[in-house]
């Protein structure tokens, strides 16, 4: 089939008498051209319906052409009658062959200029009845096939909807054990916070589904899952890829402290400060959650460090994290009085450190938490060699991920200003998601949550 944005017809009458003639002889030539123009697409070759939709507009060129006063510019639609039923064509005709090359617009707006404007045509004898009654049948043949299309679309849509959304609802229903009405209550919360967040119904569902399949409360499962979905529209990931991440971090440091929301405040706000996105630390950081908080690494430095390292090595996000996760695995391993693979020993830990000034362990002989350790290597890494440099960070982070640690002791600074940074970064996500509900896209899932208001209303299970 030809492309169309070469064939569009022009059909245009304007009311301005004095412009009839201009417009009538614009209308034949691009007639005119229309046949050649769409052959020339395929270099000569045309399917049979399509040369028939051609010939009709050629024959409509003609019939126009004939019928309208060369002095004037004027329509006769006597002549222009009598043209079509010698032609053997008809209004409708016209209007369903023309849309086939993208004309059916334009034939509308020529039936509906003819019927708007008595200054523009001669009416003469009883033509005009009867021509007008063609066009009313035409016009109205139109509106009945764009409302039955528009009709099939609203049930299409609302149909496809429907079976998403009970999808989704019937998996949280499998780990809940929730009633079908209860599900239907929830649903309509969900459209509610949906369309108050800029998201979609089934994007919101399917965002809370990981929070009941962790036992949590429906408030927990609200709280969570709103800032799940402003989360997922300011990094442009998806809404399950955000809630498998932030699960991890929640369960790893949220303590009650904070609100839930603060931890993606913080990845929102080193995402924006830096060339590290806010899916690259939150995808890292689920990575060694469970470790950095149990050798008692905080939340705000484990943030600070993943991003400095993947914002200065440019390293990916996973890669960055599972070296964190090895690196304090270690410490983890030698307070529990392990040998590591390459026969470190807490001992031979604790000796390596201390040569350079640094106490990994308190005045009762457990290990300090991994914020004071790295405080205090930071401030003696500078008076070693790079030998020593070396050395050191092997000991302590292992002879493969070495260079990870000491990618962070050479930007310590930058580090530290993230993390005091990010501890006064309360509210930074909701600015964020702020200016998304402004963009298209939010306003566009702001309408699609309103159909789908509709859409629950045309079908239900039953």
């Amino acid at each position: 089939m030809p492309q169309r944005d070469n064939i569009e017809v022009g059909l245009s009458f304007n009311p301005d008498t004095s412009k009839a003639k201009a417009a009538l002889n614009e209308l034949k030539n691009q007639l005119s051209n229309l046949y050649v123009n769409t052959s020339t697409v395929q270099h000569g070759v045309v399917d049979l319906g399509l040369e028939h939709a051609l010939d009709v507009a050629k024959q409509l060129r003609s019939v126009l052409e004939e019928a309208t006063n060369k002095d004037t510019g004027k329509l006769n639609l006597t002549n222009f009658t009598r043209g079509l039923d010698k032609a053997g064509l008809s209004l409708k005709e016209c209007n369903i062959e023309l849309s086939k090359i993208g004309g059916n617009d334009a034939m509308n707006n020529l039936a509906k200029q003819i019927m708007s404007s008595s200054e523009e045509v001669e009416i003469l004898n009883g033509s005009f009845k009867k021509f007008f009654q063609g066009l009313k049948n035409t016009a109205m043949w139109t509106l009945q096939s764009n409302a039955i299309h528009a009709v099939e679309g609203a049930l299409s849509n609302a149909y496809s909807y429907a079976e998403r959304l009970n999808k989704s609802l019937t998996d949280i229903r499998i780990v809940t054990g929730y009633s079908a009405d209860k599900m239907a209550d929830f649903a309509v919360q969900a459209n509610k916070a949906a369309k108050a967040l800029s998201a979609t119904t089934n994007e919101y569902v399917k965002g809370s589904l990981i929070y009941y399949q962790a036992g949590l409360s429906d408030e927990e499962v609200i709280e969570r899952t709103n800032t799940t979905v402003k989360m997922a529209q300011t990094s442009g990931e998806a809404v399950e890829d955000i809630s498998s991440y932030m699960t991890a971090i929640w369960n790893n440091f949220a303590d009650g402290s904070k609100q839930v929301e603060y931890y993606a405040d913080v990845i929102s706000y080193l995402g924006a400060k830096t060339a590290a996105s806010n899916a690259q630390i939150a995808e890292g950081m689920q990575s060694f959650a469970a470790i950095a908080s149990t050798v008692g690494l905080s939340y705000e430095y484990a943030a600070a460090a993943l991003t400095t390292v993947i914002d200065k090595t440019q390293q990916s996000a996973s890669t960055v994290g599972n070296a964190f996760k090895t690196i304090f695995s270690r410490l983890e391993s030698l307070k529990l009085g392990e040998t590591l693979e390459d026969g470190v020993d807490l001992n031979k830990y604790s000796v390596a450190l201390e040569k350079v000034g640094v106490q990994v362990l308190d005045v009762n002989g457990d290990l300090k938490d991994m914020n004071t350790v790295l405080d205090d290597l930071s401030k003696h890494w500078n008076t070693l060699t790079k030998a020593q440099q070396v050395a050191l960070a092997e000991t302590v982070g292992g002879v493969r991920q070495y260079s990870n640690l000491i990618s962070l002791m050479e930007n310590y600074d930058y580090f530290k200003d993230l993390a005091n940074s990010a501890e006064n970064s309360t509210g930074y996500l909701q600015d964020q998601a702020d200016i998304y509900a402004e963009s298209w896209e939010g306003a566009h899932n702001r309408v699609q949550a309103a159909w789908e208001t509709v859409y629950k209303q045309i079908l239900n299970d039953k």
